[in-house]
């Protein structure tokens, strides 16, 4: 079954997993905001829509090798109150729409490859990706610690105390 949950303003305490196998949408305007005080989860379904702004207390965790994720419009996830990670483990299709994610002092994670990105911003002591990643706007990448070093071209993520960019991972930028 499919699930979509369109409201201006949606908040839901406990932490969330989104079970259905058909399509889910959260969002269909960048003036939504949705609030999943514990977390959230959508792995399951076999596509993800998201537009807004999404609040997270917890870990975020949306989509994998089976579920893409489009963005129908501008487009921002924080766990930065949380300090929790971020993870689009799915591809990502940005049809231009602009994507900000920020997940404190944790670590965003890109499980494929994201395309059609519209400006991009990504805040967090570690940003991974895995793999093509383009768009037509700007791309920022900022640590949340402004002390942490920051190393381009590493050759793996080893390093805890800096930002790493490895060298295949700055391969992956178009």
């Amino acid at each position: 079954y499919n699930v979509k949950l369109l409201g201006a303003t949606n908040s839901v305490t406990n932490s969330v997993t989104f079970a259905n196998t058909g399509a889910l949408t959260l969002g269909d305007s960048s003036s939504d905001t949705f609030t999943f005080s514990g977390g959230i989860t959508a792995t399951a379904p076999s596509s993800v829509t998201l537009a807004g702004a999404f609040n997270s207390g917890g870990v975020v965790n949306i989509g994998d090798s089976n579920t893409g994720i489009t963005l129908a419009d501008n487009t921002s996830i924080t766990s930065a109150s949380a300090n929790t990670a971020i993870t689009l483990g799915g591809v990502v299709t940005g049809a231009s729409n602009t994507l900000s994610l920020d997940a404190g002092t944790s670590t965003i994670t890109f499980g494929s490859t994201a395309s059609g990105l519209g400006n991009t911003s990504l805040t967090a002591n570690e940003v991974n990706l895995s793999g093509g990643f383009s768009g037509s706007g700007t791309l920022s990448i900022i640590p949340k610690t402004s002390s942490l070093g920051v190393y381009l071209g590493s050759s793996d993520n080893s390093n805890a105390a800096v930002m790493n960019l490895t060298a295949t991972e700055l391969g992956y930028l178009a």
